[in-house]
């Protein structure tokens, strides 16, 4: 589950010309904190931030890509 977290997290934020401490900027967490979430057992909250700062649903965070 994580692995896919990770992922789609990394791909959403290519896809919008975003880097990974820009995510965690916008977010107001330290980048070393988003990593640990991304391929750790992310909380809730974490989760829902991660979805409105990419603009996306938390479902499509979890969604298997090809």
């Amino acid at each position: 589950m994580e692995r896919i977290l990770a992922e789609n997290v990394k791909r959403l934020c290519k896809e919008q010309g975003k880097q990974l401490k820009d995510l965690a900027a916008s977010m107001e967490i330290d980048p070393a904190s988003l990593n640990r979430a991304m391929y750790g057992n992310a909380r809730l909250d974490t989760i829902e931030k991660i979805a409105n700062a990419l603009g996306v649903s938390i479902k499509s965070l979890f969604e298997q890509t090809d």
